[in-house]
């Protein structure tokens, strides 16, 4: 005899079904269903068919002698990662207000670390599921909201959305401790050795920041208008990166 079961019956006639609390059971129904309906019952989440997912690590430094800021890359795998170590360049640094007159310079600096490792390395993450560590929280939810009450960080963020839209890149934004923070030995001039070790060791790939910050300088001192006009241009315009 063919079994006529309907989905979700199995459920509501097991001797458990009065115990199961009604959202649990509603969502085994629901599984159920899918699975009895979706095409050639597979799902594909993980498989050859998905994205890539990559790790980009950023961090940034401030001390009396320097502001560094740093990145590295992880292309599903510890060896040959890609590393960005520039100290502050002026050009982006002379774009936030002085050290002095805020309490968020460390956060800012955060936030051009992370535009610049994107923008640096946005050719080798185009296309892909990037998770994006980060060990500054203010930071973090600039990025996940695209906005902070400082205009400053407000810019920042919204220029890095530009750039993650322009090579089609999925973020997600994760804290991690400054312990657990590889990106914080080349954000430091003073590690400067122990990050040549690390990228010997591992086979690690230095690439240069510094062609792309006149670049980033000119995205930045934009009025609004323009940043619009650039983004819908490139997203609807023709012009954005082939995938």
């Amino acid at each position: 005899m063919k079994d006529t079961t309907l989905p979700g019956e199995w459920v509501m006639t097991s001797a458990t079904a009065a115990t199961l609390p009604e959202r649990l059971r509603l969502a085994l129904e629901w599984w159920e269903f899918l699975l009895l309906h979706f095409p050639d019952r597979k799902f594909y989440w993980d498989s050859k068919n998905s994205r890539p997912i990559f790790d980009v690590y950023t961090d940034a430094s401030a001390e009396d002698r320097w502001e560094g800021l740093g990145g590295v890359a992880f292309f599903g795998r510890l060896t040959e990662a890609c590393t960005v170590r520039p100290q502050a360049p002026p050009d982006l640094e002379n774009l936030l207000p002085p050290t002095h007159s805020q309490k968020v310079r460390i956060s800012q600096l955060e936030l051009m670390a992370v535009l610049l490792t994107i923008r640096t390395l946005g050719s080798r993450l185009k296309n892909s599921i990037t998770r994006i560590h980060i060990d500054n929280l203010a930071a973090k939810f600039a990025l996940i909201n695209c906005y902070r009450g400082n205009p400053f960080m407000a810019r920042l963020s919204h220029e890095t959305w530009s750039l993650l839209l322009e090579y089609n890149i999925t973020p997600y934004f994760n804290y991690v401790t400054s312990a657990e923070n590889v990106a914080d030995i080349f954000s430091r001039p003073d590690l400067e050795l122990v990050g040549r070790k690390l990228v010997v060791k591992y086979n690690w790939k230095p690439v240069d920041p510094y062609s792309h910050i006149t670049d980033l300088a000119n995205r930045i001192k934009r009025t609004p208008k323009e940043a619009w006009m650039h983004l819908w241009t490139t997203l609807y315009g023709g012009t954005r990166y082939s995938c």
